[in-house]
C-alpha cells in the first residue's frame, strides 16, 4: 500500500521549497525585485497554490530572516560547543561569516531596511541579543584563559565590534575588484583579535589561522 503525504506533510514540504528558493531570489535579485509571481514561476506552482503557505510577501519576508537566524544561532552554538579555545571558537565563526558574505548582497540589507522594517527589527535584535551575548562570553572567557588582554572595557570593545561589522555590511566605499565583502569581514575580525589579544594571544592565532580557511 503506498503511504500518501498528508495535507500537513505536504503543506510543510512545500513551504521549505518556497522559503529556499525565496531566498535564493532575494539574494540574486534583491527582496523588492523579487514578486509572488516570480516565486510561484520558480516553483512551477500556482499562485493559488503558493498563497495556500505563504499569505503574503511581508509575511515570506520575515519567515525567510526568522529561519535563517535560526540556523545562524544553531551553527555558532554548535562551533562553541565544539572549539577547543576562545579563538578558535571566533575564527570558526568568522569563517562561516564570510562564506554567507561570498553570495552577500547589500541590497537586500536596503531592501529590508526600507521596505520590510517588522523584518530588519529581527535582524536588529538578533545583532544586540545574540551576537552581542557571543561576543561578550568570548571576551570574558578570553581574558580569563589569557588569551585577551585584562585590562580592556568589554562592553567598549563589544560596542566597536557590532558598529564593526555594521560598516563591513553597510559600506560600498572599498568593495571593488580586488576587495569583497568576504575579504573585509576577514580583515576586519583579524584586526578586532589583535587589538584586542595577549602575546599568548597572538602566538594562538598564528598557529590556527592557517587551518581555519576565512
Amino acid at each position: 500500500m503506498t503511504n500518501h503525504p498528508t495535507d500537513k506533510e505536504f503543506s510543510a514540504e512545500l513551504e521549505s521549497k518556497i522559503l529556499a528558493k525565496a531566498i535564493e531570489l532575494f539574494m540574486s535579485i534583491g527582496v523588492r525585485n523579487t514578486t509572488m509571481d516570480d516565486l510561484a514561476r520558480e516553483l512551477g506552482v500556482s499562485k493559488k497554490t503558493l498563497y495556500r503557505v505563504i499569505s503574503n510577501k511581508a509575511d515570506l519576508v520575515r519567515i525567510c530572516v526568522e529561519r535563517d537566524i535560526m540556523k545562524k544561532e544553531t551553527e555558532v552554538k554548535e562551533i562553541q560547543q565544539q572549539s577547543e579555545d576562545v579563538l578558535e571558537e571566533m575564527l570558526k565563526i568568522g569563517a562561516s561569516v564570510t562564506n554567507s558574505l561570498r553570495t552577500f548582497q547589500v541590497s537586500v540589507i536596503h531592501d529590508l531596511m526600507k521596505f520590510y522594517p517588522e523584518s530588519w527589527a529581527i535582524i536588529e535584535d538578533y545583532k544586540n541579543r545574540f551576537i552581542r551575548s557571543v561576543v561578550h562570553k568570548n571576551i570574558v572567557e578570553g581574558i580569563k584563559a589569557g588569551f585577551y588582554r585584562a585590562d580592556i572595557q568589554a562592553d567598549v570593545i563589544i560596542n566597536f565590534f557590532i558598529q564593526g561589522t555594521d560598516i563591513c555590511m553597510n559600506s560600498q566605499l572599498y568593495i571593488n575588484e580586488q576587495y569583497n565583502y568576504s575579504s573585509v569581514y576577514k580583515e576586519f575580525l583579524i584586526y578586532h583579535i589583535r587589538g584586542i589579544a595577549t602575546d599568548k594571544g597572538i602566538e594562538r592565532l598564528t598557529q590556527l589561522t592557517p587551518k581555519i580557511n576565512l
